[in-house]
């Protein structure tokens, strides 16, 4: 079975990846409709979706296999995390006067959906594995 530490490195540099590739797909538009002083709001609004991403990710991978009937509350408890440090974060930034707050949430909306491609993905991976029973 692969390692933990294997499994999340790879789904850092994906999640790193995709995350790039919003910022890099809106920074153009963002420009255009917010003006200059919103890219350091989408940087700001991406780091925070990566950063909630990446988070949700360790219980997945705590869970490695776990029984069939567990997977769904672990992948729910994975989800909730994103979700809540997703809204926390983005509150705190949009509320800390560093960043235009619309294009910041707009941005934390955009990559925490954008994110949950990997997300899916690495849940998929994880708790599909199954560990043989020992006799």
């Amino acid at each position: 079975m692969t390692s933990g530490w294997v499994i999340y490195g790879r789904f850092a540099a994906l999640a790193i990846a995709v995350t790039a590739l919003l910022a890099a797909l809106g920074l153009l538009p963002t420009r255009r409709l917010a003006g200059d002083e919103a890219v350091g709001a989408l940087l700001a609004g991406c780091a925070i979706g990566l950063a909630a991403s990446l988070a949700g990710a360790v219980p997945v991978l705590l869970a490695r296999g776990v029984e069939t009937g567990q997977a769904t509350p672990i992948a729910m408890m994975a989800m909730s995390v994103r979700l809540v440090l997703v809204i926390a974060l983005g509150l705190i930034a949009a509320g800390s006067g560093l960043w235009a707050p619309k294009p910041l949430l707009v941005w934390v909306v955009i990559s925490h959906a954008g994110l949950l491609i990997p997300d899916s993905l690495l849940s998929i991976k994880v708790l599909a594995q199954r560990e043989p029973a020992e006799d």
